[in-house]
């Protein structure tokens, strides 16, 4: 049985890019799912007297679902107090406070 060795490398490389995909996607899903405390984000709101239905108005659903997104994938969710500098949702906090009018 003859066999061409293009075609072995080709099909290495598709394993190793489809070995790469899972990986990917498994990796995302341990991040996402395997982390089932509270959202440090409700608590965040929770602390500015803001609401859901606030935020949601200032800033818009969509924005929104991205704010909890982000905060569901944060690297430092499990140390998060939902009061750092340095978190990534805080320019929607601020929007939402802004338009309530609270300082």
């Amino acid at each position: 049985m003859d066999v061409d060795f293009t075609l072995v490398v080709m099909g290495m490389a598709w394993l190793a890019i489809g070995g790469m995909l899972v990986w990917g996607v498994v990796d995302g899903l341990r991040k996402v799912l395997g982390n089932s405390s509270p959202l440090p984000f409700f608590a965040a709101l929770d602390g500015r007297g803001l609401t859901l239905a606030q935020v949601q108005a200032a800033v818009g659903v969509g924005e929104l679902a991205r704010a909890i997104r982000r905060c569901a994938r944060c690297a430092s969710r499990s140390g998060c107090t939902g009061h750092a500098r340095d978190c990534p949702n805080q320019p929607v906090f601020f929007r939402a406070q802004d338009a309530r009018g609270a300082p």
